[in-house]
């Protein structure tokens, strides 16, 4: 969903356009490619209903995430909100745009993060101490024998 190439998840749902300004490139580096919905309003900034729609959101692609099988892969500062303000290529940004500030961590969604982790790992499905090998699954999906 996110990695260190890209939005971030936050980003994902509040910028459509990528704002790479900041790395001196006329804001010609990183993909234009963002697969993002910014619900209407570029940028952090919105209204109450704007805000809503990009937290349900969020908590629908961290479910999403974190509830498929295999393992999932959650970029750091996904689970408090952090936002690179639109900049999808971070790489030469060693300043507070990429660091991790906890003091500004969303406890709401650090929260929800926490409980689908929980959950997850109540899931047999999903935490699966083995690799899957050819032969495992029938055609309708189940797992057919266990793998020695």
């Amino acid at each position: 969903m996110t990695a260190h190439d890209g939005f971030t998840l936050r980003d994902c749902v509040c910028f459509n356009q990528k704002h790479n300004e900041a790395n001196g490139e006329e804001n010609r580096d990183g993909t234009n490619n963002n697969y993002s919905n910014n619900h209407g309003i570029e940028g952090l900034e919105a209204n109450f209903a704007v805000i809503e729609r990009r937290r349900a959101s969020a908590h629908a692609l961290l479910t999403t995430l974190l509830l498929a099988q295999g393992t999932p892969m959650l970029l750091a500062g996904d689970e408090q909100g952090h936002s690179q303000y639109g900049n999808n290529n971070a790489y030469c940004q060693d300043n507070a745009l990429t660091w991790l500030d906890w003091r500004q961590a969303n406890p709401g969604l650090t929260a929800f993060t926490a409980a689908l982790i929980h959950l997850r790992r109540r899931i047999p499905a999903l935490t699966r101490n083995r690799w899957w090998q050819e032969g495992m699954a029938t055609s309708a999906g189940l797992i057919a024998t266990p793998n020695p």
